[in-house]
């Protein structure tokens, strides 16, 4: 992701010297802070899940909200035409809410309403930031603007174990200078390896955890970002776009950033037609599920287990109404059955079939689902106020896969940073 903030990042690096000048104390304000900081849904409401699209122009923001997107990551400065300032006012006024680098003003973005977090510096292991330095940038935000939290983006390939050798141990302390954080990785255009769409999802469950619960996000790719190192390169299908999307929610993203950037002959938005689509699709799900995706993962009281391995899901409950969201997380149909825990329901009610009544027996009953097909159902009979044209999944077509590449260890920031035509 980090083909840019680096520079960007740098409009706020006088304030913020300045502040570590003054004093501020990295130990003592992530002890102040711990415990503090907002979720994304308290941020703004318990009815809003952040659906984010990465460094985007402000010419496009029109579009992105026509697909459901409701927040811009990471100011793009086109080249120099717009300071920090003029795109953070075209972000509010066309009502998006931003996630982006510290401007030079801290006094002003700690009331700015449309301002959901800061940015530290990017994939921070593999770009010589320390720690230390990193908790430094922290307590200094902190000490300026402490009601915003800061966001922490780390390298995707290094938390998933694809590349490097760290671990939860090297990583908390570079977690420990954010207060939501994430890891960007694309399994199909990035790393030619669409067996691993779950690779989304195990990430953010692992910054879950290394960070001791802080709120993950997850990156989606979008396009085919045409990178040099990966041999037959292709995007993501619409039906894998949704596998990662419903993927990551199952395992406690919450919210979501679109990468679409073409990067090869290079293209803000290279979203094909039918993952728009798609997009455009799920964000509505995503946009009337906020409540329910924004309260608990997984709380006790209930479970559900699929016999097949194929099928993942997880549960929310909420004002004591049970909501299950399984997902086929393959590229094959899968067949199994599900298995309740503590139910004493009858039986369940799909969203995404006009809420066709799913009689359970012993707590159990069966799926069949199409390749990255995902059902959510409810324990509510009279709960059925969702579009369900939205949850319509159209049958998957395989794109053509080619062999498996051998995992290359350049990392993107490396071929990114080296594109000499755009210093944005």
């Amino acid at each position: 992701m980090g083909w840019q903030s680096r520079i960007h990042w740098a409009s706020a690096a006088a304030a913020i010297m300045a502040l570590l000048g003054a004093g501020a104390n990295a130990a003592a304000a992530t002890q102040a802070f711990a415990g503090s900081v907002p979720t994304p849904s308290q941020s703004v409401s318990a009815d809003f899940f952040p659906i984010g699209v990465f460094s985007q122009p402000t010419s496009s923001f029109a579009k992105w909200q026509s697909r459901g997107v409701n927040t811009v990551v990471a100011w793009e400065a086109e080249g120099g035409n717009y300071n920090i300032d003029q795109w953070s006012a075209a972000a509010r006024a066309a009502g998006l809410y931003m996630i982006r680098q510290p401007s030079a003003n801290l006094a002003a973005d700690n009331v700015d309403s449309h301002l959901l977090a800061f940015l530290q510096p990017d994939e921070p292991e593999i770009n010589q930031n320390s720690p230390a330095s990193l908790q430094a940038t922290y307590a200094a935000l902190k000490s300026a603007a402490p009601s915003k939290p800061v966001w922490l983006n780390l390298s995707g390939g290094w938390v998933a174990g694809w590349q490097g050798n760290l671990n939860k141990s090297t990583y908390q302390p570079y977690l420990a200078a954010a207060d939501w954080v994430s890891a960007d990785i694309y399994p199909v255009t990035g790393w030619n390896n669409p067996g691993m769409i779950n690779i989304v999802g195990k990430t953010v469950a692992r910054l879950t955890d290394y960070s001791g619960g802080k709120p993950a996000f997850a990156f989606i790719e979008t396009s085919n970002q045409q990178l040099p190192w990966v041999p037959n390169e292709r995007g993501v299908s619409s039906a894998e776009f949704r596998g990662e999307v419903w993927d990551s929610i199952i395992n406690g993203a919450k919210g979501i950033v679109y990468f679409p950037q073409q990067i090869s002959g290079f293209n803000f938005d290279g979203t094909p037609s039918e993952v728009q689509s798609e997009m455009t699709k799920q964000d509505g799900v995503i946009s009337k599920l906020a409540r329910v995706l924004n309260s608990e993962r997984n709380p006790s009281g209930t479970s559900i287990t699929a016999s097949n391995a194929a099928i993942e899901g997880s549960w929310r409950i909420v004002n004591g109404i049970r909501y299950y969201i399984v997902l086929n997380d393959s590229a094959n149909s899968a067949s199994g059955t599900l298995t309740l825990t503590n139910s004493n329901d009858a039986s369940l009610h799909i969203l995404d079939d006009s809420g066709t009544a799913i009689p359970l027996t012993n707590g159990q009953f069966s799926v069949n689902l199409n390749p990255f097909e995902y059902h959510i159902y409810t324990s509510d009979p009279t709960g059925q106020n969702l579009d369900v044209s939205l949850f319509s999944q159209p049958t998957f077509t395989p794109a053509a896969v080619p062999e498996p590449m051998m995992f290359c260890w350049v990392p993107m920031l490396l071929v990114l940073m080296r594109r000499p035509s755009r210093q944005v």
